[in-house]
This record gives C-alpha cells, sequence and structure tokens, in this order.
C-alpha cells in the first residue's frame, strides 16, 4: 500500500507500506526504548557497527545517515556533560523539602550516563501524619514500587532525613534479583552536590505550589458584613467534643487569606463539664484573647465561629471583658448563612461569592484540625490506658514507650529487645507486651474482640 503523509515527511519508516522489513522495524523500536532509558552508550556502539558495515559495503547513503544519527544523539549529552562534568553517572539523587503548610516534597534527579534523564516530583502534604507509622524509608520504597526502571548503580539520599541506607539496598537487593545497588548519603563533594540539586528543585516546586493572597476575598468579606475595618488577620474557633470527654477546641489563622500554620492553637477544655458548646466556645475565645493581651500582641481583626447565633452571642460575652477587642462574626453549618453584630440581618452570599468561599475555607480548615486534634488526643490516651493494663506496665513504662515507638501498632512491630531497653524490664515480659499490643492492635483494626 502507499505510505501516509508521515513517510514522506521523514517522520517514519513507512513499515506498514513494507518499506521496512520486520527485523529492521524491530531494531530500530529497541534502539529507541534504550534511547529512552538512558543507554546512549549501546546505541552508540551499535551504531557505529552498522555505519562501518555500510560503508564497507559501500552503501555510503546508509552510511551517511547512520553518521548523522550518531552526532545527533551526541548533541543531546553534550550541553549537560559541560554543566554536570560527569559524564559517566548513573544514579538517582533524592531531594527533600518541606513547607509551613505541612507538606513534604520529594524530588528524584535521575542521571543516565551524564545525562539528566528525568525530573520527578511528589508533593505529600499532612506528612507527618502519613509518615507517622511507615517512616522516611516508605518514600524511596513507594517511589521504586510506582517506577517502570530498575535502580541505578547508585542512590543518593539527603543527610538528616532519617533513611536507613543499609535497609534501603537490602530491601533493593531483595526486589529486584541481580541489581547491584549502592545506597549512600554523602556528606561532602560531587556526590553531595546532587542531592542539593534535588532538595533545591524541591523546594522550588513546593513554592511554586503556594497559593497566592486572597485579598479580593478580605475586601469582599469586609462589604458583606459591612465591618468597620478589612479583616486581614482572622482567627476561627470550633469545638470538638465526641461524647462527654476528650473535650478540646481548634484554631486556626488566616492572614490575607492565607493559613499561618505558625497561628494555629489548641485548647483543652478545662472549666466546662456535660456538652455546652456555648460556654467552651467562651472559654476558649477568652483563654485566646487573654494570652493575647498578656504578651501584648495584637488581637486578630476577626474571630470566626462555626455556629450560630447561640455560639456568637456566647463568643460576644466573652469579648466584653477586653478593651478594644476584635470583631466577630460566625457561619452556621449547612445554610451557610453568616451572623455578625453589624449587620442587622443574617447574610446569604451565592456559592461562588468571594467572602462565602474564603469563610468556608476558614471554617473547614479549623473544622479538619479540631477534629484531628481530638482524635489525637483520645488516640494517645486510649493506648496509654491500654498499655498500662498489661502485666508490669506502669503509667511511667506506658509513657515511655508510646513517646519511643508513637503508637501501639509501632509497639506489636517493634523488636522485644528494644522494648526491654526502653522499658527497663526482662525480655520475657517485652515479649508478652510486643505480642499484647499487636493483638490489640490488630482487634481494634478488624473490629474483632476477644472473648
Amino acid at each position: 500500500s502507499r505510505p501516509c503523509i508521515n513517510h514522506a515527511m521523514g517522520k517514519c519508516s513507512g513499515p506498514c507500506a513494507g518499506l521496512r522489513s520486520e527485523k529492521d522495524y524491530r531494531s530500530d523500536i529497541n534502539m529507541m526504548l534504550e534511547f529512552l532509558v538512558g543507554r546512549r552508550k549501546d546505541i552508540g556502539t551499535v551504531l557505529n557497527q552498522k555505519m562501518r558495515e555500510a560503508s564497507d559495503s559501500m552503501n555510503f547513503e546508509e552510511a551517511a545517515k547512520l553518521r548523522d544519527r550518531i552526532a545527533d544523539i551526541a548533541k543531546l549529552g553534550k550541553p549537560q556533560n559541560v554543566d554536570l562534568k560527569s559524564p559517566d553517572t548513573d544514579l538517582d539523587a533524592f531531594g527533600i523539602a518541606r513547607d509551613d503548610h505541612n507538606r513534604l516534597c520529594l524530588c528524584v534527579l535521575s542521571f543516565r550516563e551524564g545525562i539528566l534523564f528525568s525530573k520527578r516530583q511528589f508533593v505529600i502534604k499532612a506528612f507527618d501524619e502519613t509518615l507517622d507509622e511507615e517512616g522516611m524509608d516508605s518514600l524511596i520504597l513507594r517511589y521504586f514500587q510506582s517506577v517502570s526502571d530498575v535502580p541505578p548503580p547508585l542512590v543518593l539520599l539527603p543527610e538528616s532525613a532519617g533513611f536507613t541506607p543499609l535497609l534501603l539496598a537490602e530491601w533493593i537487593a531483595g526486589r529486584f534479583a541481580g541489581i547491584r545497588c549502592e545506597v549512600a548519603i554523602p556528606l561532602r563533594g560531587a556526590k553531595h552536590e546532587f542531592v542539593e540539586l534535588a532538595a533545591k528543585n524541591a523546594k522550588l516546586h513546593l513554592s511554586s505550589m503556594l497559593p497566592t493572597p486572597d485579598m479580593n476575598g478580605v475586601e469582599e468579606l469586609q462589604k458583606a458584613l459591612s465591618l468597620p475595618r478589612p479583616p486581614e488577620v482572622i482567627e476561627a474557633f470550633d469545638i470538638s467534643n465526641l461524647g462527654a470527654g476528650f473535650t478540646v477546641a481548634g484554631m486556626v489563622r488566616f492572614v490575607d487569606g492565607l493559613p499561618d500554620k505558625s497561628g494555629y492553637r489548641k485548647f483543652k477544655i478545662k472549666t466546662v463539664e456535660g456538652q455546652n458548646d456555648f460556654a467552651m466556645m467562651m472559654e476558649a475565645v477568652s483563654r485566646r484573647l487573654s494570652r493575647l493581651e498578656s504578651e501584648k500582641k495584637d488581637f486578630p481583626d476577626l474571630l470566626l465561629l462555626d455556629g450560630g447565633k447561640g455560639q456568637l452571642g456566647a463568643a460576644m460575652s466573652a469579648l466584653s471583658h477586653f478593651v478594644n477587642p476584635p470583631m466577630i462574626a460566625s457561619l452556621a453549618k449547612k445554610e451557610e448563612i453568616l451572623f455578625s453584630p453589624h449587620c442587622e440581618n443574617p447574610v446569604a452570599l451565592p456559592a461562588n461569592h468571594p467572602a462565602r468561599r474564603l469563610v468556608e475555607r476558614v471554617r473547614n480548615e479549623v473544622h479538619h484540625f479540631a477534629i484531628s486534634y481530638h482524635r489525637n488526643l483520645r488516640d494517645r490516651q486510649f493506648s496509654s490506658s491500654v498499655l498500662e493494663s498489661l502485666p508490669g506496665i506502669g503509667k511511667t513504662r506506658a509513657t515511655n514507650l508510646l513517646k519511643h515507638f508513637g503508637s501501639l501498632k509501632r509497639i506489636g512491630e517493634a523488636d522485644p529487645n528494644e522494648v526491654a531497653d526502653i522499658a527497663k524490664f526482662k525480655l520475657t515480659d517485652a515479649n508478652n507486651v510486643v505480642n499484647a499490643a499487636k493483638e490489640i492492635y490488630e482487634s481494634r483494626s478488624t473490629g474483632l474482640t476477644k472473648g
């Protein structure tokens, strides 16, 4: 058949029209795959051999094409060879960066024969929670499980990041049979520069993800609630009391419409018994403003509460004890109606209104923050009480074990020798603790109870 226009443009060898044999076409495809995984030297060897064969058989036109192809491949790597000054490097360099928004970026720079073959970036939100059980090594394991190419001869990791090179090298050797891979943490020299370059790329990637200040939402909120000044600094409160115990309050801080993580605060409700949300809100707001007043720090421009008229009234009672208190407003759930003493009537805004989007974002953030704190506190206390019920474990030992391992799951997976060393008791007792913790955690995870 007649070849398509791609053949006429030099973009295809025309195998569908019989202009290229199946053997030669397969050779082209295999060579392309070799190029895509960074094996330029192997390709150069094959092409040079073919060029000599074409020249010896006086097929000078084919030899010239092969010569040009070899030159093109060499040009692709030349600029990077000059920059990296390492023409024979085969390695993966991992860099890590964190930001104030509790995000972690893992950047992987893959060098093959001195060329930066690929750059991959992975962002993990709330990395402290994500990695709490698995540890930092899980990042490297997940990466090599997700990519199709095998690990290179050398993997470089950043120092002071919590990686264990020996453990990772053993895992790679076990998963990729026949692959010899060295995992190292370089402290100086060219290898250290590769890791620093990866970390710099990770930091730049996180910076590119930063949101821009939402001054439009701030200005529109001032208009919607008839506030006397723009609410540039907003602090929002939410109560979390799932049941009668473990009652807490969470507070988040937004500046120019963006979260300021350094300003987040947690409160254990101390003076209120039972489920009295109004009184709990008064306590949290009073304690926050009293602390700012004692430290001679500025009040926020606006206090935003999660609730309706009741929560607003309780907070206003708390504000009456302070000189020049902040402005105040509340956002009712479901109806998404705003209440403020600066407005005669409740304010209902359309879903796409900038002010509504801002307050909903603030409300959702403080709700998530309060719930997370409540769960962490409850789980720690539950875990501690469970451990204290085991033979030979008192309050001090239970606290020390949880501080060191972080959770029942990790105690159940720990080496009994390490448990014995932390708790300062016999190995037989440590074995009992590890087995009991594992059994308790598994029963909680599956919902089973032992009769």
